[in-house]
């Protein structure tokens, strides 16, 4: 399971690293999404950003840019995650508390379906 934290590169800090490395307890990789980030940084936002690569590469959690986040060309990967052995119960869980029940039905039919095709 996968899970993305998403911000806003104005708002961006390192603080957003460790939103996102939370999500580990609860699924096996955690990104952080990076959207609106400018074609080009200024000198302290390149600083910035390289610090909060270098706190994202230490704690495993994957780094991606979106220029235009409606545009999934222009998204690159800056860093990948390392996968966590989060706990299987946990991931169900959280699968259960965010998904809605309609979606988890389709979601199962659909697995169903596929399973049968087999």
């Amino acid at each position: 399971m996968r899970t993305i934290e998403v911000k806003r590169f104005e708002v961006t800090d390192v603080l957003a690293v460790y939103e996102a490395l939370s999500h580990k307890a609860r699924s096996h990789y955690a990104y952080l999404l990076i959207v609106g980030f400018p074609a080009q940084l200024t000198e302290d936002q390149q600083a910035d950003f390289e610090n909060l690569l270098g706190v994202a590469g230490k704690n495993g959690v994957g780094v991606i840019t979106a220029p235009d986040s409606g545009d999934w060309r222009t998204w690159e990967f800056q860093l990948y995650p390392t996968r966590s052995d989060a706990d299987h119960q946990a991931i169900n869980q959280l699968l259960l508390d965010q998904v809605p029940p309609g979606v988890r039905d389709d979601f199962r039919a659909a697995i169903r379906r596929i399973v049968v095709q087999i």
